[in-house]
């Protein structure tokens, strides 16, 4: 992967686990494990699409191979499929509408920080020129 991709990976994993961290406090203190459980199947496979994201990503541009797509998709959509599978399945260990909300939760993130990046280059456009 290029340098700039793991730049944003590995802020977008300490802005993660410092939130899961909070929340999981917060959860521990008012005694709700299920939650804790759910939020870290959610954010550890958003983790892992995320990754699988980028690399394809990266793949598909070096190697300029378009077919490449179609089974990145499925495989993301794998990672995905897994946690909701698991979170209806052991219905009692897991809350389903948290792990899906944590699901996301690398790419808002990345969201947040694209767009704060680009508001701040806007500003500084806007005042330059």
């Amino acid at each position: 992967m290029y340098k700039n991709l793991y730049v944003i990976q590995k802020r977008l994993m300490f802005r993660a686990v410092l939130i899961w961290l909070v929340f999981s406090a917060f959860c521990f203190y008012f005694e709700r494990y299920t939650w804790i459980y759910s939020s870290a199947l959610g954010t550890l496979f958003s983790a892992l699409a995320f990754r699988q994201l980028l690399v394809s990503q990266t793949r598909i541009l070096k190697m300029k191979k378009k077919d490449l797509f179609f089974l990145a998709y499925l495989s993301r959509l794998g990672f995905y499929g897994v946690p909701v599978f698991l979170s209806f399945y052991f219905a009692a260990y897991f809350n389903s509408l948290l792990v899906i909300m944590c699901l996301f939760s690398f790419h808002l993130l990345y969201i947040i920080l694209e767009l704060k990046k680009n508001l701040k280059r806007y500003k500084a456009r806007k005042t330059s020129g």
